[in-house]
């Protein structure tokens, strides 16, 4: 969403929310959908969104765009302003926008490998046995 006055509100009620957003993504679960498979489902549907935040991200950073995951903001008050139905739950909020003068930039991954444990920690795990 971009709507200025929206995202005014619904920075009052998200503490988490610390910038000036030019846009928000809500992600958010259909609980009645994901209760049809079961209690996981409704683990798991965390976890997808997450993966989805996290691609949004991903591909903001890559366009220059810089971007926040959320998770601190009253659920009730987003639901209500945003108009979720009820067996909705919010998952994360993706803070969207350009980055301000001065901010330092992304931090880049490191070289495949250099983070990377094998069976225990200290154990580098080295591609191809390089």
């Amino acid at each position: 969403m971009n709507d200025e006055k929206i995202i005014r509100v619904l920075r009052q009620v998200s503490p988490g929310i610390l910038g000036e957003p030019a846009a928000v993504l809500v992600i958010y679960t259909d609980l009645a959908m994901a209760r049809k498979n079961g209690r996981l489902s409704e683990i798991c549907a965390t976890i997808d969104a997450g993966a989805a935040a996290e691609n949004v991200v991903l591909e903001a950073t890559e366009l220059g765009l810089g971007s926040c995951f959320t998770k601190s903001y009253a659920e009730a008050a987003v639901k209500e302003l945003l108009a979720i139905p009820t067996d909705f739950r919010t998952e994360v909020i993706v803070q969207l926008g350009y980055p301000r003068e001065g901010q330092p930039p992304p931090v880049h991954r490191k070289n495949e490998g250099k983070i990377t444990e094998f069976n225990r920690f200290g154990n580098r795990w080295v591609p191809d046995g390089r």
